[in-house]
């Protein structure tokens, strides 16, 4: 993985491995193909993304991001990157206001495998996120399965495990006579409950719901305008009242990526904002201590600030790299990957839950 170059001594690291400085580029055994709607002025505007693509930026602007949202002054120029390592895509939000939700729940962070879609809001703009790989499957008739039922007979049976995506557009995993209409909405399983996110007007039980809001389901569900029905199991028993999670950053912290893209290993809990700490191969109190003899005693200095790092490389044997960039200076943001000598790491939160009534 790492060869001495004789002329000089130095390390000179092999650019294909993930862990040896350089930005990963989605070598994982499951990564692949990746689909993005964002929905714009009413309409579903399609973004695909092939493997190789490891990070996608989410902000208002053009230059910086891959996705760009207009007309919303909460939205930062980067707001939210989404990382995808392996077979699991990383959402970390960035920017200073916290306007970032997943699958109904508000948090700066989630983490998800690509066997499945996911449905994100930034401010007020929703995406609908479909990884190749995330396609519907057939459920047995079990108690841990729903159905599905349109006017025409057609009957699906789906996993209260994992959200669906039900409209006209062929990315669905519920495919609708919805004419004119590409996403219905979305189904989601939440503390033992199912819910119906509508993206359009839906009338269901004779009441219109609201849009972009999450409805509990009943027993069985009448979806009147789009010619279909939703019928939970017998036994299963939705909550009159139920508590959606919601999450805060309780601080920053490192996770070590591995050379096949699996987020595992070492851990750092970053210190308070205002703090500082080196990077070593020390095992020093004051020290993030990384175990590998291509870090320096003195790799890098730290700063942390509030939702962000500062790294200044202090003239490190082998160099210190974010995104796959050398650097000597650079703030450095949640979602972002730091190289040191054979090891990578990315920048994220810890997560304290909270909950919220609905």
């Amino acid at each position: 993985m790492a060869h001495l170059d004789n002329t000089d001594g130095t390390i000179e690291l092999n650019l294909m491995y993930p862990g040896a400085c350089t930005f990963l580029k989605s070598k994982g055994r499951a990564s692949g193909h990746l689909t993005i709607f964002c929905q714009k002025e009413g309409r579903w505007h399609k973004n695909e993304f092939s493997p190789g693509k490891t990070m996608i930026k989410i902000g208002s602007s053009s230059d910086k991001c891959d996705i760009c949202i207009d007309g919303d002054e909460s939205v930062d120029s980067i707001q939210t990157v989404i990382d995808y390592l392996g077979d699991t895509l990383f959402i970390v939000e960035r920017g200073k206001n916290s306007i970032t939700s997943i699958n109904g729940e508000q948090t700066p962070q989630a983490t998800f495998t690509d066997e499945n879609p996911a449905f994100m809001m930034i401010g007020k703009t929703p995406f609908i996120i479909k990884p190749r790989r995330s396609t519907g499957v057939k459920s047995p008739d079990t108690e841990d399965t729903y159905l599905i039922k349109d006017t025409h007979g057609t009957e699906s049976r789906c996993s209260f495990n994992r959200p669906q995506i039900l409209g006209s557009n062929s990315a669905s995993d519920i495919q609708l006579k919805a004419e004119g209409v590409e996403f219905v909405g979305m189904t989601f399983p939440i503390e033992g409950n199912l819910y119906l996110f509508p993206f359009a007007n839906v009338k269901m039980n004779g009441e219109e719901l609201l849009q972009m809001q999450l409805h509990l389901l009943p027993p069985f569900s009448q979806i009147s305008n789009f010619g279909f029905s939703i019928t939970l199991p017998t036994k299963h028993k939705s909550q009159t009242t139920t508590k959606i999670p919601s999450f805060t950053a309780s601080c920053m912290k490192f996770m070590e990526v591995q050379p096949d893209e699996k987020v595992s290993g070492q851990k750092m809990n970053l210190p308070a904002q205002g703090k500082s700490f080196m990077i070593s191969r020390l095992d020093d109190a004051n020290c993030f201590f990384v175990n590998s003899n291509l870090v320096s005693r003195k790799q890098a200095q730290v700063i942390v600030y509030e939702k962000s790092i500062l790294v200044e490389d202090c003239y490190s044997a082998n160099g210190t790299f974010i995104n796959g960039d050398k650097i000597s200076r650079r703030s450095v943001h949640p979602g972002d990957f730091v190289s040191i000598g054979d090891k990578t790491f990315l920048l994220c939160y810890s997560l304290k839950a909270d909950t919220v009534p609905v």
